[in-house]
């Protein structure tokens, strides 16, 4: 049997583990991941709960990669207080 993907991944990583309900159909833990073992998975949550998932109900598991920067608003200072220098379009030369 191949090692579950999750043993690779370092702790804190960002993941999501789909898992299979016993009820049926699936739900999704998203949050860092905290332990990783063979037989289990802990991630916690933004909230701060720590959801453990056994390995015999992951269906999938991801690794997310970190979110992207947000982009600054124009005007926005550089260090040291600079202001940020903006470009205008020119209207066309006639």
């Amino acid at each position: 049997m191949a090692e579950p993907v999750w043993l690779a991944w370092p702790l804190g990583s960002r993941v999501t583990i789909r898992r299979r309900l016993s009820a049926g159909g699936y739900a999704d833990v998203v949050g860092r991941l905290e332990e990783a073992g063979a037989e289990h998975v802990a991630v916690r949550h933004r909230d701060g709960r720590l959801r453990r998932v056994e390995a015999r109900e992951i269906a999938i598991a991801h690794l997310i990669t970190p979110p992207a920067r947000a982009a600054e608003p124009p005007g926005a200072r550089l260090p040291g207080g600079r202001q940020r220098q903006t470009r205008t379009a020119r209207p066309p030369a006639d």
